[in-house]
């Protein structure tokens, strides 16, 4: 996803589709900013059962916490101090405004593993060019477009005419094998 949808993501953003046994980030454009305010259905790509797991340990920790539904996913963390002058931090209702701030916490994540910093918008680049090494690239490319949001004809038509899109999306972005 777009850094914009998830500075604006919600806890709803993340959900389940049992009947593909897949974790998609559903990006609704009266809740977040998404390209061209375009509802958007992104899989969370390839079998990353460790990444899934950290965002819904994360969701259901905001949930006990008390935050609902229509709250922030990434809420914003305030610096407070204690009345013996402690320092403490507490998450806000309200989201991080600086887009700044989730690409410095991006970067940092790879910092602490020792990682050389990549933009998060480069792995959109390098998962389509993973998939064009695929059998199947043509198709794996148009539900990976989907995916991203962009307008794709072709999805179109095969929800149309050809059948179940989604199941079809769901399993071949569920199918990349990330390395």
């Amino acid at each position: 996803p777009r850094t914009g949808a998830i500075q604006k993501a919600r806890i709803c953003s993340i959900s389940h589709l049992k009947d593909y046994d897949i974790w998609v980030f559903y990006q609704d454009p009266r809740l977040m900013d998404t390209k061209f305010r375009k509802t958007i259905t992104a899989f969370f790509i390839g079998d990353c059962q460790d990444i899934i797991q950290n965002v819904i340990t994360w969701r259901d920790y905001l949930i006990e916490q008390g935050f609902k539904n229509k709250d922030y996913l990434f809420p914003k963390i305030n610096a407070t101090f204690t009345q013996n002058g402690t320092s403490t931090l507490q998450l806000s209702k309200d989201y991080m405004k600086s887009v700044g701030t989730i690409t410095a916490i991006v970067k940092a994540a790879f910092q602490a593993n020792n990682l050389p910093y990549i933009k998060p918008h480069n792995f959109r680049h390098t998962i389509s060019r993973l998939a064009q090494k695929k059998p199947d690239a043509t198709n794996i490319l148009i539900a990976l477009a989907e995916n991203n949001g962009h307008k794709n004809e072709m999805a179109a038509q095969i929800a149309s005419y050809g059948g179940n899109y989604e199941a079809d999306q769901a399993g071949l972005i569920k199918s990349i094998k990330l390395e």
